[in-house]
């Protein structure tokens, strides 16, 4: 079997471990942000350290890592690589920042923030709906 996987974790040949992280793109024009669901390649110590989290141990709450990016978003292609860094917390999948000195478009706009023609420029290139988007964050943070 070359990979083991859930919603959260994935390893790939035993030698490459990912895990499920968000990276959250602030608006400009009101509260809230765009958060992106990406995985992202860690170490196999990250990897099980996340794990061994995930699974109770909440003595690693706030555990900063490193990785890099390992998929791509349609509106900030390519992104594989990129460098990011983030922390666990019990209170949602460990949230990202893109390394500071990336002049990427993604990590302009994590920093940044959208405007609102942006925000639906993206929309328009994922083939997302407004409504369905903010409908299903306002869900699944009540």
């Amino acid at each position: 079997v070359r990979t083991r996987h859930n919603a959260d974790f994935c390893t790939l040949d035993n030698t490459r471990h990912f895990i499920r992280c968000v990276l959250p793109v602030p608006f400009q024009y009101r509260d809230g942000n765009l958060g992106w669901g990406l995985w992202v390649e860690v170490s196999r110590e990250t990897h099980d350290a996340y794990l061994a989290f995930h699974s109770g141990n909440r003595a690693l709450e706030g555990q900063a890592f490193e990785g890099q990016l390992a998929n791509n978003l349609k509106p900030y292609r390519p992104l594989t690589g990129l460098m990011v860094s983030g922390c666990f917390s019990s209170q949602h999948r460990p949230y990202l920042g893109i390394v500071s000195s990336s002049e990427h478009k993604l990590a302009r706009e994590s920093r940044e923030g959208l405007d609102a023609a942006r925000y639906q420029e993206i929309l328009d290139q994922s083939g997302l709906s407004r409504e369905i988007v903010e409908n299903s964050a306002a869900r699944k943070f009540q």
